[in-house]
């Protein structure tokens, strides 16, 4: 199996991406399911959330986020940004997902979505945690940058820069967590949220 890009557990099931599908496993093992095979040449989006009843996913190239019925049928478009998703949580009776530069929030019980201009180039990886967005970006340079975006008032601060070769992010209560690919030197750095 090549390299995971991201996993979401639900409901007893562990849902992933190894990029050119989307995948679906017992917790426990067994049961393996491919749920989506992505068009050639793309593959799914780090952006991954599961619901009891879709999994929400990107794909690489298109501006759509895409929900994954889990009783079966084809996946239906959620909404379309400025470009494919970075990230994807559903939280407060909505579906927030950050595209290029734009962080859309859709009401789960349909209607409009709420856009909000993000300048942030070239997003690469984000978590939410306690009503706070993290976004490393500019990642493939030595200019990478780790913003704070705070979901109720909008702001959006650069709590670090100078980052290189970042892949994914992690936070708690106190720190971002920052691993760098291996042909980075590896390791893990830290900055106060």
């Amino acid at each position: 199996c090549p390299s995971i890009r991201n996993v979401v557990a639900k409901n007893g099931r562990l849902f992933f991406s190894p990029r050119r599908d989307l995948r679906s496993i017992r917790a426990e093992g067994g049961d393996l399911q491919i749920l989506l095979v992505a068009p050639a040449t793309k593959g799914v989006t780090p952006a991954l959330w599961a619901e009891a009843d879709a999994v929400y996913f990107g794909v690489e190239g298109d501006t759509a986020l895409y929900a994954m019925p889990l009783g079966g049928g084809p996946p239906r478009v959620v909404d379309r940004g400025d470009g494919p998703p970075t990230f994807v949580e559903v939280a407060g009776g909505e579906v927030r997902w950050l595209a290029a530069q734009q962080i859309r929030r859709v009401p789960l019980t349909g209607g409009a979505p709420t856009v909000h201009p993000l300048v942030i180039p070239a997003p690469h990886a984000a978590v939410s945690t306690a009503g706070e967005l993290h976004v490393v970006a500019n990642v493939f340079s030595p200019n990478g940058v780790l913003y704070r975006h705070t979901w109720a008032t909008g702001e959006l601060l650069t709590l670090a820069s100078g980052l290189t070769r970042v892949g994914q992010i992690a936070v708690d209560d106190r720190y971002v967590y920052l691993p760098h690919y291996q042909e980075a030197g590896g390791g893990i750095d830290r900055v106060a949220r």
